[in-house]
């Protein structure tokens, strides 16, 4: 009895002594992931991509010179700007894509403290008619005037339907851990470590400008959003045209090419949908309706790009039919409406623009007064200091595409 009472001995010794070498395999070998991960976790809270929609807006509202601009985790722009307008109630409101986030609240000085801008929030139609519906559900709270940017794409026939704004998870990317292993895996992919951004870290200054800045993508290049919602383009671009002030197309594939090509916003052979025109006039209407002034608007293009739409076989109606029926047709129904105008139309060329149809800030202070002389006569915009975006013009450290301008040194 003896003899097999320690051979059970020995053999549950040998069974505990296997498993924790096995034990030890699996940590030796999940340690390098482990670490990875650990180290990637620590990229995002370092530099402030992790950092909550919620906190960052808090965090602007206390420091109005903090650049915020998520790197690696998702940036939601939509969750970002809903939960500005939410806490701000800004009486001024631009809306609309990319395409209208060069206008700043010092283009509308006295009323800089009463402005947001909303850019990049809205993709489509679509997205314009949920901002309407939450206004008027008092999901937003309303603003007094607004500016709405058009783009000639919303009202393609085949356009999308999807809308941005009301898609069903809104939830912060920051606080779920999909957001968090997307990120990690974006940074994996990358095969580059952010350094710059993780030696400043959140709240360090900002590339070539030096404004203290949230999120990887504002550390590294200087690229995000300002406290009164505009867009801060990297400034690695303005010390580029100071090195060699031409136009460049700066988008990816240019702007120019997809036209060409007729790939992107410019596929097929595009048509306007009166049905779909009807609807952005009852959506701009609706706002009206709730004692919210309306300005429309139709961004500028390059002279470039707007002479190849001209020349193009497959979108030249397109084009034609935005730039006239558009217009005319919001007139009709009492909407002001500022029409699309070229750099050229404006007494500037194409140099003003950062791509094929991005103006620069510079651009759109020729832009401002048209939309002042479009509102109504009693209108918060006309007490815009136009005077005073003049003086912005003739200040020696403007160029084309920006106010505030890197050193030469730089």
């Amino acid at each position: 009895m003896y003899p097999s009472s320690t051979s059970s001995s020995e053999r549950s010794l040998d069974d505990r002594r296997e498993a924790f070498r096995l034990l030890l395999r699996l940590a030796m070998f999940a340690l390098p992931l482990v670490s990875f991960l650990l180290a990637a976790e620590l990229v995002l809270v370092r530099t402030g991509d992790s950092w909550p929609v919620e906190r960052v807006v808090s965090a602007q509202e206390k420091d109005p010179t903090l650049l915020f601009g998520r790197g690696y985790l998702a940036q939601q722009f939509n969750l970002y700007k809903l939960e500005t307008l939410r806490r701000r109630a800004p009486r001024l409101l631009v809306a609309g894509s990319s395409r209208v986030l060069q206008l700043r609240d010092l283009h509308f000085r006295p009323l800089d403290g009463l402005f947001y801008n909303a850019g990049g929030a809205l993709q489509g139609l679509e997205d314009l008619v949920v901002l309407g519906d939450l206004l008027a559900e008092g999901g937003l709270p309303l603003p007094e005037t607004l500016i709405v940017g058009i783009d000639p794409w919303w009202l393609r026939s085949d356009a999308t339907l999807r809308s941005w704004l009301s898609e069903k998870d809104l939830r912060d990317a920051a606080l779920r851990p999909q957001g968090h292993l997307a990120a990690i895996l974006q940074l994996a992919r990358g095969h580059r470590i952010p350094l710059r951004a993780l030696l400043h870290g959140a709240g360090g200054e900002s590339p070539h400008l030096g404004l203290p800045a949230v999120g990887s993508l504002a550390l590294e290049q200087g690229n995000g959003f300002r406290h009164d919602g505009s867009r801060q383009y990297s400034p690695r671009i303005l010390v580029e045209y100071l090195k060699n002030p031409v136009f460049v197309d700066r988008e990816e594939p240019p702007v120019i090419e997809r036209i060409r090509k007729g790939t992107h916003q410019f596929a097929g052979r595009p048509v306007l949908d009166p049905v779909r025109l009807d609807r952005l006039v009852s959506a701009l209407a609706a706002l009206d309706d709730r004692g919210i002034e309306v300005v429309a608007w139709l961004p500028t293009f390059s002279d470039e790009s707007a002479r190849a739409l001209e020349e193009s076989p497959e979108l030249s109606s397109w084009w034609r039919d935005y730039r006239v029926l558009v217009p005319s047709t919001l007139a009709e129904k009492g909407i002001a409406c500022v029409p699309h105008l070229t750099p050229s139309a404006l007494g500037l060329d194409d140099r003003y623009l950062f791509d094929g149809y991005h103006p620069s800030e510079v651009l759109l202070t020729r832009v401002v007064p048209l939309i002042v002389a479009a509102s109504d006569r009693g209108s918060l915009l006309r007490s815009v200091d136009l005077e005073g975006l003049k003086k912005l013009l003739e200040n020696e450290r403007v160029i084309p595409l920006a106010f505030e301008a890197p050193g030469r040194r730089d």
